[in-house]
């Protein structure tokens, strides 16, 4: 019986080729359309799922005010994650990992074997602690996973950073394992670093990528003197145990563990983000990697879903118009004694067979245009030589398999075994002028006008949004300031005269585009920079090497808020930015290894040598009895933070991206390695010309579906119409007169498609100008130019097919059964 149904079927394929092909075809399209889409949205929703994931949550730090949430930040005080996990036994374990510097990179030096250094530029660097491995379920390939950074000034590098950074090492299957790298200068802030590891790269579906893991407890991390404090610089993540309630946690956490109140106004409290929902759910400022756009992923299930029953109705319209040429076929069968449930099946069979050989395209289709989606975008898309892409992808078409037969082939089948025998075994014009018949073609005029509403509502999407992005790139002329911060990593072997100089640029480039520049050696109130350094000496006296190192801190005047209970003698740096350059505050302990007893006598003694000679401006007492010697330095010499206003002639990503590369280049001529810390406005740009590119792509398949739809009708309607065609010939009309006649039909379809489409393109337009300041008019010709393309692609496509019919014979139309 398989063997027969599948016979059957095959001929049929075969002999409707044109109708099987462009049936094949539009299913095939649509699949590969809804594979590219449902693919990405299941690697969008899949971050973050490794061995109990589902047990992990981050910590993060609310800011209150006035009882209402002000701000979520990602980042919690060092002391957190430790209190957390002493205080509730239903944590089972935690890691704390930060940035290694501002922006995540880190500079390295490795000695060569000719004794020369080679520098090292490595991003996404950051501290962390060993139970990161466990937590994370991160393998090591070399290395111990209990002692890997357990201990301080170790380092772990990922598979591809090793590949990358000691390619030469690696091919000849020599261990990296046990080298150094250093950081900062030799002999004055050097860190010496040794590789205890290497570790398999994160996976593409985390939110946190990292090429090296050093450890926290290091001295350059600078944890030891901030454990206490409440500024918030680390990621903190959590394991509760198995059967705990996390809601206990919270309540108990926002009750005993962070100190409530930070300023009269403001109060902090912790909340908890489970691991699987960060990519997806989180609003928390200073995530380690951009998060996903919830409306961006849900358009994108929309079009897929759209072009999906777009393509469907393509096969319906189809197979009801083949009911003509089948009607004999259905008639002797029904004769013969087949029931119209197995007719039914039957047919339901030939539709699966042509969604499998359109699926099948559709994933080869799709293997293809990976590789174009990504050279025309910057969707963060899946490697397709994976085997777990495939895997997936497999599945995907074939539930689409079963989703297409289901939607295209459920009324197809159920008109086919409705047809009566007598009128089928009739011939064509009986079956043309029943009433199935008739029924059939409103319900292809329905798909068809639903096809020509979402061509056209595609079309007039992208056509609006090019426009808008087309019109802020030549009008947009409001002025709007932004609040930027930017960075300079510090010139060595500063002297007065360089900040007379550094003074005046900072002045001359304070102007109406500039404003507001604060420079600060903190970044939002933190030290950012502290290293071990060796001890000081005073000048002229003989250095005593068996002094314990000094712990060096960059700050500036507002550390140190009341100065008067700090400070043993002298004062705080100066409010002026580098006026104390060449100045250095140290602590109790710092001045006794010196020497001396009266904080006093001290004061304006030159010590050495760090970074050149500095005079002692102050002395502070000691936070604990066993606290080691400390010193503090500040200016333009050590790195520097630059807060302004900047002024934005446009308020367009484009524009906004362009003022601050113009400013960028101008102040980093002046201080070398200039950047600018906010780059959201780069993101948001990126994602404005993705999403347009992403339109044209779907619209075009869209548009592409409905226009083989109009084929199919054209074709349709003129066969149907052919004796009444063949009688008005007789009478005189010419060909003109004919097309004239046919194409009226279609012209009434799109009218009521156009007026359906209307309402929804206006109010869409609306909403989605109104989230720009500078937009274009809603004018008449937006609309209508879509809906006059969309005209001329179906007037084209109906003439092609009923000139045919229209210039034929009348005789041979006469002639028809």
């Amino acid at each position: 019986m398989l063997k027969n149904f599948l016979l059957v079927s095959y001929r049929n394929l075969r002999q409707n080729k044109g109708a099987s092909f462009l049936n094949i075809l539009s299913l095939s399209l649509g699949m590969a359309a809804c594979l590219f889409i449902f693919q990405y949205l299941y690697f969008e929703y899949t971050f973050d799922i490794f061995s109990n994931s589902s047990h992990v949550y981050r910590v993060e730090t609310d800011t209150y005010g006035f009882n209402s949430l002000q701000k979520k930040d990602a980042l919690t005080a060092p002391f957190i994650g430790p209190e957390l996990k002493e205080t509730f036994d239903e944590i089972e374990n935690i890691t704390r990992l930060m940035p290694f510097s501002d922006n995540g990179t880190a500079f390295f030096s490795q000695t060569q074997a000719d004794g020369s250094s080679h520098p090292l530029y490595v991003e996404k660097v950051y501290f962390a602690e060993n139970s990161l491995l466990e937590i994370f379920s991160v393998e090591l390939i070399e290395g111990d996973t209990e002692e890997a950074l357990s201990t301080p000034n170790t380092i772990l590098v990922s598979e591809s950073g090793a590949q990358k950074l000691f390619r030469e090492d690696l091919e000849k299957d020599i261990s990296i394992l046990g080298k150094t790298l250093k950081t900062g200068r030799e002999g004055i802030d050097e860190n010496v670093y040794i590789i205890t590891g290497i570790f398999k790269d994160f996976p593409i579906k985390s939110h946190l990528q990292a090429n090296m893991l050093v450890s926290l407890s290091s001295p350059e991390s600078g944890l030891s003197f901030s454990s206490g404090t409440q500024n918030q610089s680390l990621y903190t993540y959590l394991v509760e145990k198995p059967n705990s309630s996390l809601q206990s946690i919270q309540s108990k956490a926002s009750n005993h563990i962070y100190l409530p109140l930070i300023t009269d106004t403001l109060e902090s409290r912790l909340s908890f983000l489970p691991i699987q929902e960060i990519h997806l759910n989180s609003t928390s400022s200073n995530e380690p990697s951009p998060r996903a756009n919830i409306v961006f992923l849900t358009f994108l299930g929309l079009v897929g879903l759209i072009i999906l029953i777009l393509s469907c109705t393509n096969y319906v319209n189809s197979a009801i118009i083949n009911s003509i040429d089948r009607a004999k076929e259905v008639g002797v069968r029904k004769l013969l004694g087949i029931a119209p449930r197995q007719l039914m099946l039957s047919f339901l069979g030939e539709a699966f067979m042509i969604n499998l050989l359109a699926g099948v395209l559709a994933f080869f289709n799709f293997i293809m245009g990976l590789r174009l989606m990504k050279l025309y975008t910057k969707v963060n898309y899946p490697v397709p030589m994976e085997w777990e892409t495939l895997k997936t992808g497999l599945a995907f078409v074939l539930v689409l398999v079963i989703v297409s037969t289901i939607l295209s082939g459920i009324y197809p089948a159920t008109f086919l075994s409705t047809l009566k025998p007598i009128e089928a075994l009739r011939g064509k014009a009986q079956v043309l002028n029943s009433k199935l018949s008739s029924k059939g073609s409103k319900v292809i005029r329905f798909l068809l006008v639903f096809q020509i509403a979402m061509g056209i509502s595609f079309l007039s999407a992208v056509y609006i949004v090019h426009q808008q992005l087309e019109f802020l790139k030549s009008h947009d002329s409001q002025s709007i300031e932004l609040k930027v911060t930017a960075k300079f990593s510090g010139a060595g072997g500063t002297n007065q005269a360089y900040i007379d100089k550094f003074n005046r640029f900072i002045q001359a480039q304070s102007n109406d585009r500039i404003k507001d520049v604060i420079l600060t050696n903190l970044y939002n109130g933190q030290i950012k920079k502290t290293q071990s350094i060796k001890p000081f000496y005073l000048v002229d006296t003989k250095q005593d090497t068996t002094q314990a190192n000094y712990q060096l801190y960059v700050i500036d005047h507002q550390y140190w808020k009341d100065s008067a209970q700090i400070f043993l003698a002298g004062r705080n740096f100066k409010p002026q930015f580098s006026a104390d350059f060449d100045k250095v505050i140290i602590n109790e302990s710092a001045m006794q290894a010196l020497g001396f007893t009266e904080p006093d006598s001290l004061l304006g003694k030159q010590v050495g040598q760090y970074n050149g000679y500095l005079n002692v401006s102050g002395v502070i007492k000691n936070k604990s009895a066993l606290e080691g010697p400390k010193a503090y330095v500040t200016g333009i010499n050590h790195p520097t933070f630059f807060q302004m206003t900047v002024k934005s002639e446009g308020s367009s990503s484009e524009k906004i991206m362009a003022t601050l590369n113009n400013l960028e280049y101008t102040w980093a001529s002046q201080f070398p390695n200039f950047y600018f810390l906010d780059r959201q406005y780069n993101d948001q740009l990126a994602m404005e010309q993705n999403i347009l590119k992403l339109f044209f792509f779907f619209s075009l398949i869209a548009i592409l579906i409905a226009s083989l739809g109009m084929f199919g009708l054209s074709s349709f309607t003129a066969y149907k119409r052919t004796k009444e065609i063949g009688i008005r010939k007789v009478l005189g009309a010419h060909a003109g007169q004919i097309l004239v006649l046919l194409l009226y039909d279609f012209l009434v379809l799109i009218f009521y498609a156009s007026i359906l489409t209307l309402p929804v393109v206006i109010y869409g337009a609306r909403e989605w100008l109104a989230n720009y300041a500078v937009r274009i008019n809603l004018s008449p010709t937006l609309v209508l130019f879509p809906i006059l393309m969309m005209l001329m692609i179906c007037i084209v496509i109906i003439v092609k097919q009923c000139w045919k019919t229209a210039v034929s014979n009348p005789v041979n139309s006469l002639e028809m059964n």
